[in-house]
């Protein structure tokens, strides 16, 4: 059994500039600078930690089929996926060295590197992490992100809070050992912070508890009550149309349903859960090589003085290998 480690880059790059309070900065070329220089130290120090097999690090998609699908005939909040975060042109710049070190990294080291324009680093990271914890591996998921909890159902995956080092359950993120009542509640609950409207506003933990059959921070289906859940699906209420304005009356079930599509990281549509797979299988098969004089240039290119004193300290996480066998079987559709 292999021991992978794969890493929610963006994520950890943003979180590092955050900490370091440079949004404020004049200039957004020295945020990036700083929050490449955090991200990199994060990477090597867990790196070290774990000590995995191999690491994978995973970059966002601009474009991601959330949003295709939210701007669809087919969607039935008529909510635009992240549609709430407004762009900043002065922000370039971060995205500018994200991409540089995507390239770096794909071009010149023998890390596994996955992006897709179509896809969001979630599901490349759920996608990779299945993929492999099907083939017997223990998956270390790197990230501060606690929506990954839900592939918690699997024993061969964990998940690891970069900014403390602790490993996240179910318990601390919702109450519930249970990664299926996880997804459960976030389903009725939706995502403002991505634009998902809940499927129920407001809604009392105690009746999704009781319709759930969750006792004392644990699941019991016989206890589940089907006649609250039916209440709870069939309930309707209201909500403007995001384009005119008028008054839509928004079926609960309907609203589940839309949100488990958008947010339950085993149940994507089809064609993505394709090409889910399809990247992950181009990015295993690819011959990968370390080169340590474009490392070097780059880090020098970006003024990374710190990490240049001590680059041979990264040589390790930048040049290990191991041989994938290839797979017949890729991720369950």
């Amino acid at each position: 059994m292999r021991k992978r480690m794969v890493v929610d880059v963006s994520n950890i790059f943003w979180r590092s500039i955050s900490a370091m309070n440079t949004y404020d900065k004049p200039d957004p070329s020295e945020s990036a600078a700083l929050g490449l220089h955090g991200c990199l130290m994060t990477l090597k120090k867990y790196f070290n930690n774990i000590k995995p097999h191999e690491m994978c690090i995973v970059f966002e998609g601009r474009n991601n089929w959330r949003k295709e699908y939210t701007k669809s005939e087919n969607s039935y909040s008529k909510r635009i996926y992240k549609a709430n975060r407004v762009s900043d042109p002065s922000m370039a710049v971060l995205y500018e060295v994200m991409q540089s070190f995507k390239e770096l990294a794909h071009e010149c080291t023998t890390l596994t590197v996955l992006q897709h324009d179509y896809l969001e680093g979630d599901d490349l990271i759920a996608g990779y992490a299945q993929y492999f914890a099907a083939q017997g591996d223990s998956v270390v998921i790197l990230s501060g992100d606690k929506d990954f909890v839900q592939l918690l159902n699997d024993k061969k995956i964990s998940i690891i809070n970069p900014d403390n080092g602790k490993e996240r359950n179910l318990l601390d993120v919702c109450g519930v050992d249970s990664a299926e009542y996880f997804l459960f509640e976030k389903c009725f609950r939706g995502d403002s912070g991505d634009n998902v409207l809940p499927a129920f506003p407001r809604v009392r933990k105690t009746r999704l508890h009781k319709a759930f059959g969750v006792h004392e921070g644990s699941v019991h289906s016989e206890k589940a009550d089907s006649f609250e859940l039916s209440n709870l699906l069939n309930a309707t209420w209201e909500h403007p149309n995001p384009s005119t304005g008028e008054p839509m009356q928004m079926l609960v079930q309907e609203m589940f349903n839309e949100n488990n599509t958008l947010m339950n990281l085993s149940a994507q549509p089809e064609h993505v859960r394709k090409l889910i797979n399809d990247v992950i299988q181009e990015e295993i098969q690819r011959d990968k090589q370390f080169n340590f004089f474009k490392f070097n240039k780059f880090i020098g290119k970006y003024e990374l003085k710190t990490i240049g004193e001590k680059v041979h300290d990264f040589t390790p996480m930048f040049s290990s290998k191991i041989k994938e066998e290839p797979k017949i079987n890729g991720l369950n559709l």
